[in-house]
């Protein structure tokens, strides 16, 4: 019976922009907190908002773990949060018509399954191409 459920990402942190929280006094302090971290905004313009930032430092470098353990749960990535794979243009070219179970990456547990509740296309590079390709996979 956790108050938030939230998704690791690569460098040991978790990621801001995937996660599931209840009403609770403990989630509506920590939404408050978190919000409040000021020193981590970034300027307009700058290719991360610092929201990322701000949250490692909550979690990982602030809270109590016995706090942490008790009201945050860590499922597996794609449980909610599965990452496409970025393939530049030449790189798709070379696989679009590969079955993707026999491509590399594919069976990493990262990265997205049919059948995983949420994908997380993120990032700036080749999203056409990266979305119809996940597109693809998961009808």
């Amino acid at each position: 019976d956790k108050d938030m459920l939230i998704t690791e990402q690569k460098g040991g942190s978790y990621n801001a922009g995937a996660w599931i929280i209840k009403k609770s006094e403990w989630s509506l302090q920590f939404l408050d907190h978190w919000w409040n971290m000021n020193k981590f905004v970034h300027p307009k313009g700058m290719s991360t908002s610092g929201d990322n930032a701000a949250l490692k430092s909550y979690l990982v470098d602030t809270m109590d773990k016995a706090e942490f353990e008790a009201h945050i749960g860590v499922p597996p990535r794609c449980t909610f949060n599965s990452v496409t794979v970025f393939l530049t243009a030449d790189e798709y070219e070379m696989v679009k018509y590969k079955p993707r179970q026999e491509q590399e990456w594919y069976m990493h547990h990262e990265k997205y399954h049919k059948g995983d509740l949420i994908a997380h296309v993120a990032g700036k590079n080749n999203k056409i191409d990266t979305t119809a390709m996940l597109l693809e996979d998961a009808v």
